[in-house]
Parts: structure tokens; C-alpha cells; sequence
């Protein structure tokens, strides 16, 4: 490869607009990919590593250690270019033309990817003057704008650079005169983070509280939560609880709406009360009393009551129906997911799998079993490392069902995982890798549009569907494992159930594991039988495919990560927040009308709101 400046200026115009977004690097990237008959194997050098550089996808959320991250990952390990590719060569030459590209984004980018590879402060700074000089506006935020000024903010607090507090302002400005609420909030969540000084924050809350009451619903709730978060920050007590009771009251007023409006909807105005109660319960008591509140608790759980009692009646499971035949179920599965945009895509393939119901499963292995011989004896249950893991007798009984009976339902549910998963899952990843290049900002909308996930453990629940998305299943299967535990445990204690045990002799209250979460009764009170089998079957004990405890406990090796237990695990965490979103969906009409516009099926929960 050679690269010369002389090359460089053959091209210099494609890179050379002033104005623009930083979408505009993918028309570059197209530009450059075109290479003119005519071009010498210098200039085509040139092209190619400028091409790359301009496919590079900023990393969100923001990922200090590894900001530029490659643009599409094929199930199969291929990827497009990061910069971890980059020769001392190409280094040195990109060093060289730095200060001759034209773009404002592709400089700063060439700069910022000169500190990452080389410590180059002086390329840091200018990448950050750089970005800070292109003005803000709604458009160019929403066009990757975003990702690269919370990247500017973020290198100059890392590096103490003065010139960070000029892209300060210039947001804080923005935010004062837009009047794009979705804009407003999303910039005053990266000034939050950036830690601008207390009496400009003061005037952010101010603005946000004042956008939020010409709207309602949604777009209410966004504003009014970016305004707490500032006045959290700067103390104001008072002001952050009349903020939280904004807050519930427009909780309040939408699950009125799905109660009463034209589509009523159980699921949907319980899962709005849900959302109120864990707000209402931020309250400060003394707040409460102050607002004259105190008794709103009590009157929220009686509606919410009101309201699950008629979810089961409504959420019924949305099914497709598929081949027997291996080969034909991935054929039918890819032909399911392609196509789909990228707003649902997620949906879909959350959706997709028809899983056996309960009563299905426990009918099949019933009929099974009636008869057979093995019914009659003691049964040995061995862990995959040859440990006796359990001990029944024919006339045991688990989870009110015979011993002989749960032990089939056993070896079918795993059966149905790998067919799901071999089958189902693996084609249905390789055409949405191959479609859509995915971001884990992706999946943190699909999350915060579930509602179910607790909120303070958002990120983590999404960190842990993203990794195992983009193939490190060894830190995504550790993460998520415990996040679905926090799962179970927030509807549980949601519901009364108590989810500790307090030790007789000192009092001291313990949290219990997932593994006995699951075994509790009420779980069938709170998700229904169908989801509290999938729950049992996978995290209760070392009989089943026991996913907690061979993570929680160290036993998980290097040669058990990549199965297809874990990533059946990884649909189930997905298949949790998806079907809430898809059932909304349906509801609204937002991705179709009839119940073929979801590819689906999957356990049904009871109170999956």
C-alpha cells in the first residue's frame, strides 16, 4: 500500500463539504467506494482508507474505552473496519492530511482516531475545537450529531481541554430556544453528564418544565424526567417532588385514557399505574405531605388491582405456525425476519418462536408418560458433570404435578430450546445481522418502551441483550443472568411477595436467589403458568438447564459459553420485553392491524403489562 499526499489531493473534493451532518459520511463512504477507472493504485490506497474511516460507527452509548466501533458484524465473525486496523503507515499519513480535509466531521473524526491510536493531545484538541465549531441544530443531532458531541464533551473532561465549555454553551443555548422536545431532552441528558456549572442548569430545569406542559403523555413524561434529574442535581427538593407527582399524575391520566378510550385496554392502563406507583413511591413521605398526597398509594393500588384482574382475558398469545421439518422452520424463520424495518425488526425477532404453553407441555408429557414402566421407579436426575443433582419417586410430586410427569415436561422444554434456537434463532440473527446494523441504542428504546424492566436497571439489562447480540456471549450471559433475577424479584415485591428471609438468631434480613424466587407459588399469581415454566425450567435448579446457578457460581467453562442454552436464555430476555411492545402495538395499530403482523407465540405472562 502507498499513500501519498499527491494521491490525497486527487480526492481531496470528495471530502471536502464544510456544511452538512455526519450522516453526510455515508455518502462519502459511497463516494470513495466508487473508484474511477482511471485512478492509480495510490489514489485508490487513498480512497479505501478514507472509506473506512467514514464507515467507522460511533459507539452508543458512549464507550470511552472503544468509541469507534465496526459499522456491521456478520453472525460468522466478518465485520467491516474499525480502527484497530489501521497500520503505522496509514497513521502517519493520516497525521500528514489532517489539517486538509475539508469536512468538519471527517476531521474531527481523523483527529479523535490520531489520540486513540496515538496520544496525539494535539490531535485531540483539535478534534474537539473542530466538532465544537460546527454549529447545533436539531438536525444535525439527530443525524449522528449526537454521538459525536457527547464524544467531544467526554474527551475534553478526560483531557481538560477549555475548549469543551464552548460546546457547553453552545447546547445549553440550544436547548433555551428549541421548541423539539425530543431534541431537548436528549441534550440535556449529555449536559447532565458533562457536568456544566449549577446556575445553567438551573435555567435547563426551567426550560424543561415549561416545554413539558404544552404537551402530554410520552413526550410529557420525557421533559418532565430530564427536569428532575437537574433538580436532583442542584438540591431542590421541592422542586423534584412536584416534578414526581407531575409525573404520576400524567401516569394516571393515560391509564384513564386506556380504561375508557375507543381500544380499551386492561394491560395497558395496569402497566400505566405500575409506572405510577414505583414513581409516587420516589416521594419523599414528608413531600407527600406537604403535597397532600399521603393516601394517593392506597388508590393506586386498588385501580392497578382493578386492572390485572382483567389482563388474562385480553393478552392471549399471538402465534404463527410452524414446520415440523428443521430445514423448513429455517426457511420459514428467514423468510419471517427479512424484510422488517428497523424500528420493529427487534419485535419481530422477540416474537417469533411459537413456544408450548403450559397446558400443552404438561399434556404431551402426561400422555408420555401414562403407561410407562420408568413411572413406577426412583429416579436419578445427573447435572452435565455427572453430579446427582435429584432424587424422585414415582410418587413425588413438583410444582403440584407427578414427579414421572415434570421429568418429561424436563427433557421436552429442553428439546423445544435447541429446536428454537438451532432452528429458529440462529437463521433469523444471520438476515437481521445481514440487514440492519443494529446499535445497542437499539435495544435501550426497546427497553425503556417496555416499561417492565426496573429503571435503575435499565443499562444493564440492555448491555447484556447487546453483547450476547454482537457475539461476546461470556460477559453478556453474566450480566443478564442477574438482571432477569431483578426482574423477577421487582414484580414480586410489586405484588407483596416477600422476595428475603430474616435469620432467626440475629435478625439480619438476606435477599434470596433466583432459583428460589422461581419455586414460590405466587409466581403463577404474578406471570401465569406459562411464563413461570419457562422461569422454572431455566434457573431453578441443577436439574433443569439451571442458567443462575451455573453463572452465579463459577461453574459456567469456556466451552459451555457459546451453547445453545445461552442463547436461548438471550431470546427469553428478549421475548420479555418485546411482547409487552408488541401487544401495545397491536393495540395502537402502530405495526399492524391483525395478528399476522407480528410473527409470534411464546408463554404468555399474566400480568405482562
Amino acid at each position: 500500500m502507498t499513500l501519498t499526499v499527491e494521491a490525497f489531493r486527487a480526492v481531496a473534493s470528495q471530502v471536502s463539504k464544510a456544511e452538512g451532518t455526519p450522516s453526510d459520511l455515508h455518502d462519502m463512504e459511497r463516494d470513495l467506494r466508487s473508484v474511477p477507472a482511471e485512478a492509480d493504485d495510490d489514489q485508490r490506497d487513498v480512497q479505501a482508507l478514507l472509506a473506512d474511516i467514514c464507515s467507522y460507527d460511533l459507539a452508543q452509548p458512549l464507550d470511552a474505552a472503544e468509541p469507534y466501533r465496526a459499522a456491521i458484524w456478520l453472525v460468522d465473525g466478518r465485520r467491516t473496519a474499525m480502527p484497530e486496523d489501521l497500520t503505522e503507515e496509514q497513521i502517519g499519513f493520516l497525521a500528514t492530511i489532517r489539517d486538509q480535509i475539508g469536512s468538519p466531521w471527517l476531521r474531527a473524526r481523523i483527529c479523535d482516531v490520531l489520540w486513540i491510536k496515538n496520544r496525539d493531545h494535539l490531535a485531540a484538541r483539535t478534534a474537539v475545537v473542530t466538532w465544537a465549531g460546527i454549529p447545533v441544530d436539531e438536525n444535525a443531532w439527530f443525524e449522528g450529531g449526537a454521538a459525536a458531541w457527547e464524544r467531544a464533551l467526554d474527551l475534553s473532561q478526560r483531557l481538560n481541554l477549555a475548549e469543551g465549555h464552548q460546546l457547553q454553551q453552545a447546547l445549553h443555548d440550544a436547548v433555551l430556544v428549541t421548541e423539539q422536545f425530543a431534541f431537548a431532552g436528549q441534550v440535556s441528558d449529555v449536559l447532565l453528564g458533562a457536568r456544566v456549572p449549577a446556575t445553567d442548569g438551573l435555567a435547563l430545569l426551567e426550560r424543561l418544565a415549561a416545554l413539558a406542559e404544552a404537551r402530554s403523555g410520552g413526550e410529557e413524561r420525557d421533559l418532565l424526567e430530564a427536569a428532575k434529574a437537574w433538580a436532583q442535581r442542584l438540591r431542590k427538593e421541592e422542586t423534584r417532588a412536584d416534578l414526581l407527582y407531575s409525573i404520576v399524575q400524567s401516569w394516571m391520566a393515560e391509564s384513564e385514557e386506556h380504561a375508557r378510550g375507543e381500544r380499551p385496554s386492561a394491560m395497558l392502563a395496569a402497566r400505566c399505574l405500575e409506572q405510577a406507583l414505583q414513581t409516587f413511591r420516589k416521594i419523599p413521605r414528608k413531600e407527600r405531605e406537604r403535597l397532600g398526597i399521603a393516601d394517593l398509594e392506597l388508590q393506586l393500588r386498588a385501580r392497578h388491582k382493578t386492572a390485572t384482574s382483567s389482563i388474562n382475558d385480553e393478552l392471549t398469545a399471538i402465534r404463527t405456525e410452524f414446520p415440523a421439518d428443521g430445514e423448513k422452520m429455517a426457511e420459514h424463520t428467514r423468510q419471517r425476519i427479512a424484510g422488517c424495518d428497523r424500528g420493529d425488526v427487534l419485535v419481530v425477532l422477540g416474537t417469533l418462536f411459537p413456544a408450548r404453553p403450559y397446558a400443552e407441555l404438561f399434556d404431551v408429557a402426561q400422555a408420555t408418560e401414562e403407561g410407562s414402566i420408568s413411572s413406577l421407579f426412583e429416579s436419578v436426575s445427573l447435572t452435565p458433570e455427572g453430579r446427582k443433582a435429584r432424587v424422585t419417586r414415582a410418587d413425588d410430586e413438583i410444582h403440584g404435578v407427578r414427579a414421572p410427569v415434570w421429568r418429561v415436561m424436563e427433557r421436552a422444554f429442553n428439546l423445544m430450546a435447541a429446536l428454537t434456537v438451532r432452528e429458529g434463532l440462529a437463521p433469523a440473527l444471520a438476515v437481521v445481522q445481514a440487514e440492519h446494523a443494529l446499535r445497542e441504542q437499539d435495544f435501550a428504546d426497546l427497553v425503556a418502551e417496555c416499561g417492565q424492566v426496573p429503571a435503575d436497571h435499565r443499562y444493564l439489562f440492555t448491555h447484556g441483550l447487546w453483547c450476547i447480540y454482537k457475539g461476546d456471549i461470556a460477559a453478556g450471559i453474566h450480566i443478564l443472568v442477574p438482571q432477569i433475577e431483578a426482574f423477577v424479584r421487582t414484580h414480586l415485591q410489586f405484588h407483596g411477595v416477600a422476595t428475603t428471609t430474616i435469620d432467626k438468631e440475629d435478625s439480619v434480613e438476606n435477599e434470596v436467589g433466583l432459583s428460589t424466587l422461581v419455586r414460590k407459588d405466587e409466581m403463577e399469581q404474578v406471570f401465569g403458568p406459562d411464563l413461570t415454566l419457562y422461569f422454572r425450567m431455566m434457573f431453578e435448579g441443577p436439574a433443569g438447564l439451571n442458567v443462575r446457578n451455573t453463572v452465579a457460581h463459577g461453574v459456567l467453562t469456556d466451552d459451555a459459553v457459546e451453547t445453545v442454552t445461552n442463547l436461548f436464555v438471550w431470546w427469553f430476555a428478549l421475548y420479555l420485553v418485546t411482547m409487552p411492545v408488541a401487544v401495545r402495538r397491536r393495540t395502537r395499530s402502530d405495526v399492524g392491524s391483525t395478528e399476522e403482523d407480528l410473527a409470534g407465540g411464546g408463554p404468555v405472562a399474566a400480568n405482562d403489562e
